[in-house]
């Protein structure tokens, strides 16, 4: 008769610290850059001028 192996239980909880801790690491920097850079870099108190949006003249419908 053939035997069948069981194997011990495993314990998950170090995978799914390293794949939260990724998770954390490589979203982080993309938030701040599409959502806080812009953000940041528009702002009209950055240079003491008025925002950089405020200079490109108004595009008028055809």
């Amino acid at each position: 008769m053939n035997q069948v192996t069981i194997p011990a239980p495993r314990s998950w909880w170090p995978q799914q610290l390293l794949i939260g801790w990724l998770n954390l690491v490589l979203t982080a920097p993309i938030i701040y850059l599409f959502v806080g850079l812009p953000l940041v870099i528009n702002r009209p108190a950055a240079t003491g001028g008025p925002a950089r949006d405020a200079q490109v003249p108004p595009r008028y419908a055809c």
